[in-house]
């Protein structure tokens, strides 16, 4: 894991995890209003590395960064028909709506 970017700009803190040489990449956000809580975003593994472990190891990366970082809440957002809602769901987070948007939040 390598972490190639982590800033502190507009009321939040951005960390950039990369995982086998930039073949997979994930964003945790975690904002000065909510500092417990960290949102992955952009969980991305390149279509010619899928079903090679990447995704599991970078969303286990992201979690990592989020408990680091002292947050208690780990959320993400998708689409709640979606095979990936379903991977998610495998990997402890479970799904809810708030304001008609669906979330996923880590257990």
């Amino acid at each position: 894991m390598e972490i190639i970017h982590r800033n502190t700009w507009n009321n939040r803190k951005t960390s950039v995890i990369v995982l086998h040489e930039g073949y997979a990449l994930v964003k945790v956000i975690i904002y000065d209003e909510e500092p417990e809580t960290a949102i992955i975003s952009n969980l991305i593994v390149h279509p010619t590395k899928r079903n090679l472990n990447y995704g599991n190891e970078l969303l286990e990366a992201a979690i990592k960064e989020a408990k680091a970082n002292d947050c208690t809440d780990i959320i993400l957002h998708t689409n709640p028909k979606s095979w990936i809602a379903k991977w998610y769901e495998r990997h402890g987070f479970k799904g809810y709506y708030v304001n008609n948007k669906y979330e996923m939040k880590y257990a």
